[in-house]
């Protein structure tokens, strides 16, 4: 999921997300224990994966994405940048691992093939199966 830091609380341990898009009313918490207050501003703009507590509240997961800069050339213009154009998960990889194959409805309308990651990209970006990507 995409969102936003609504809420920082060095002192008392945790973060909050503003999502929208994630399911649930109420702000997505962040543990200091997945990533330390102090790494953010209110504002924001960060990718995360959601997994609900056994109290029924939203949390992300680890690794949480914080977003920096623009594109080069392109000034900020007021817009909240983006992660990329494409979003998707991770389905299989291959058997001789040479790479992956993901879900992504948007890219394989627009090309007619299923998207695929060359393993040197999961192995420095520490990804597998299941994993949800913003590109």
């Amino acid at each position: 999921f995409v969102g936003a830091i609504s809420h920082v609380a060095p002192d008392r341990g945790f973060s909050k997300i503003e999502c929208p898009d994630c399911g649930h009313e109420e702000n997505v918490y962040v543990n200091a224990s997945v990533a330390a207050p102090t790494m953010f501003s209110m504002g924001d703009v960060v990718a995360f994966m959601l997994h609900v507590s056994p109290k029924g509240q939203p949390q992300a997961s680890a690794p949480i994405f914080k977003l920096a800069g623009h594109p080069v050339g392109h000034p900020p213009n007021g817009e909240v940048p983006g992660f990329g154009e494409y979003m998707g998960t991770i389905t299989r990889t291959l058997p001789n691992g040479t790479g992956a194959f993901l879900e992504c409805p948007a890219l394989e309308a627009e090309h007619g093939v299923e998207p695929y990651i060359h393993s040197s990209v999961m192995q420095k970006s520490g990804l597998s199966v299941g994993d949800f990507i913003c590109f």
